[in-house]
């Protein structure tokens, strides 16, 4: 599940939970802030408040697609759709999921974090990004977004990215592992593997080096053949990270980092 609908799900969860509306404010297309951009706007350099411009959300958006997935894009081989969540909504959300309002995976009393410090991380909220070459969609009317993106506001850094999963396929997948190849793909010595190349990722690209997978259903979650891995700290028990990983594969399809890896955990 994609984890812009994740957060969605959390925030339909907590409204009724809670009867508060208005927590994510979701930005349609071409719209931040609430705001009307054209077409032609956002790749300039147009910023609100304390944030990145536009131009500059795109470019570093292209940038990291190209860097994690071997592509070549520029700027006209591209569309991207911009959404934002300030920081206002996010402490809602992760005060939330520190007592207990939001779906909580079992047996996770173990992982702890801190709200303050993670909204720390992000003072100027978030982007979410859809980004998808132009030459795969089927008309101006029809968007076929490829990759899903979360950027800092403030300074860019990419605290998600990864490929989008075509929910038919997955089923596809689903349906092929439950008949006849489950046991083969998803063998003791095949998980050791995606959990090796998963952790090697982390550190050497991530640069996290004091790192270990968690233990027993923590560790992983499944979305046809692609899982997700996830990381604490060895220090502070703190999950930091997670990678998306294609067990047909064994190519890294994406990841998570600091509170974007806490709010995917939290949000199965």
């Amino acid at each position: 599940m994609r984890t812009l609908n994740m957060i969605v799900l959390c925030a339909a969860l907590m409204i009724m939970l809670t009867g508060c509306g208005g927590y994510f404010n979701k930005v349609e297309k071409n719209k931040v802030m609430v705001k009307k951009i054209s077409e032609e706007q956002v790749t300039e350099e147009i910023s609100y408040g304390d944030t990145l411009s536009l131009g500059t959300v795109n470019t570093l958006s292209i940038n990291a697609v190209n860097k994690y997935f071997d592509k070549k894009f520029k700027e006209d081989d591209v569309k991207i759709d911009i959404r934002v969540v300030d920081q206002q909504n996010l402490r809602y959300l992760f005060e939330n999921v520190e007592y207990g309002a939001a779906p909580q995976p079992e047996g996770n009393k173990s992982i702890v974090f801190d709200t303050q410090a993670m909204l720390k991380e992000v003072p100027s909220g978030l982007f979410y990004v859809d980004l998808g070459s132009v030459a795969d969609f089927p008309s101006q009317y029809e968007y076929k977004y490829e990759y899903d993106l979360v950027l800092s506001a403030k300074d860019g850094k990419v605290l998600q990215i990864k490929e989008q999963i075509n929910p038919q396929q997955v089923g596809i997948r689903q349906e092929k592992q439950q008949m006849n190849t489950r046991e083969v793909i998803f063998t003791r010595e095949s998980i050791e593997e995606v959990i090796d190349n998963g952790t090697r990722f982390v550190k050497e690209e991530l640069g996290l080096t004091t790192v270990q997978p968690l233990s027993g259903k923590e560790m992983i979650r499944w979305n046809g053949s692609v899982v997700e891995l996830f990381f604490k700290d060895e220090q502070n028990e703190s999950v930091i990270a997670s990678v998306f990983v294609d067990t047909h594969t064994n190519k890294i399809v994406g990841f998570n980092r600091g509170l974007m890896a806490v709010l995917s955990f939290f949000s199965y």
